[in-house]
């Protein structure tokens, strides 16, 4: 052991050359023994860090070495500290190369046997590292399917890790393949351990969607808040207006829900969607007493709703109110024409 302590201070010193000829010297006289096997894995570390001084001094590769390591100490219980310290190390090898399966599989393999608190800790470490690097690799090159697959194998080592921001990876899959009861479910579990700079506005939206059809809505508005904080290019802020306007029009807050549908109509909305905001405006509008305004609005839901296919026939009823309280009769009468017709045909399919 001493001799291994003044290999590492050769080491430590940047002396190379001498650091591995101790403990080659050690491994050679001591073989089995703990000098010994510390001395293998300062070899195995060394020759890491330092490939292209010990290419001639050390012969075996890092992994040949680790392996020798298992090979030499799994019979000898006094030893087996030394083997899961090798497994741990291969499984950092298997990163480096990206073989993350076969890190997996090492990690689940020491997940079987008795380790200290510390390697413990160590094998969390790497068993983080491991499966941030596979979901990031996945996300990267669009792989959703696959990334909800491991999730689904490995959910056991999910829980080991425990890590909010690998779940959120999940979560965004879980969207971008529009399993949006899923995403939500996750985004909900985790968000409160998440901080707010790092929550997804497009996760943010689903979970105030949520939120609003259970009626929480000063946990919806908060939610929608934090997504307009963090939304840079505003690819979800115009339906987070929108969405906000439809939580205070169902509050009965009118002034605020005009203010909320204004600023959704500066953003571009899917038409069908605008449709939607626009009668919705329209209605307060005709209600606060602002005719005019209230015209505007239905008329051009009006022009919209002829290019949009999944408008329903709740729309045409209320474009029809709206044109009735307005003292368009006529125009009153083709939107709930219109209505009738979708209605019948919608009962006739079923």
């Amino acid at each position: 052991l001493i001799l291994a302590r003044i290999g590492d201070t050769y080491r430590d010193e940047k002396k190379i050359k001498e650091a591995v000829k101790i403990y080659q010297l050690v491994h050679k006289r001591f073989q089995v023994s703990k000098g010994s096997l510390i001395s293998l894995i300062r070899l195995a570390e060394v020759k890491e860090l330092y490939s292209s001084k010990t290419k001639n001094l050390i012969k075996m590769s890092s992994k040949e070495i680790y392996e020798k390591i298992i090979d030499n100490s799994m019979d000898n219980e006094t030893n087996h500290s030394f083997s899961h310290i090798a497994m741990l190390k291969l499984a950092g090898l298997s990163i480096d190369k990206e073989a993350y399966e076969e890190s997996l599989g090492t990690l689940k393999e020491l997940s079987e046997l008795r380790l200290s608190r510390e390697l413990k800790k160590k094998r969390k470490y790497v068993l983080k590292n491991t499966l941030e690097q596979m979901i990031k690799k996945e996300m990267s090159r669009g792989g959703y399917n696959r990334i909800i697959e491991i999730y689904e194998q490995e959910k056991e080592q999910f829980l080991v890790v425990d890590s909010p921001e690998l779940l959120l990876s999940v979560a965004k899959a879980y969207k971008n393949l529009n399993f949006e009861k899923m995403a939500i479910q996750m985004f909900r579990n985790i968000e409160p351990s998440l901080q707010d700079k790092n929550k997804p506005p497009g996760l943010l939206l689903l979970l105030s969607k949520s939120l609003f059809k259970d009626n929480k809505f000063k946990t919806a508005i908060a939610a929608l808040n934090v997504l307009l904080e963090n939304d840079l290019t505003g690819k979800y802020s115009g339906l987070a207006f929108q969405l906000k306007g439809e939580i205070y029009l169902a509050q009965k807050k009118n002034i605020q829900a005009i203010k909320m549908f204004y600023f959704a109509l500066e953003y571009q909305i899917p038409e069908c969607r605008r449709v939607k905001l626009l009668i919705n405006l329209a209605g307060i509008l005709s209600r606060s007493g602002s005719m005019q305004k209230a015209l505007a609005a239905v008329r051009e839901a009006d022009s919209l709703k002829k290019t949009c296919n999944t408008v329903n026939s709740y729309a045409y009823e209320e474009a029809g109110d709206i044109y009735l309280d307005l003292g368009y009769p006529k125009e009153a009468a083709a939107n709930f024409k219109k209505a009738v017709a979708m209605t019948k045909r919608s009962a006739d399919k079923t």
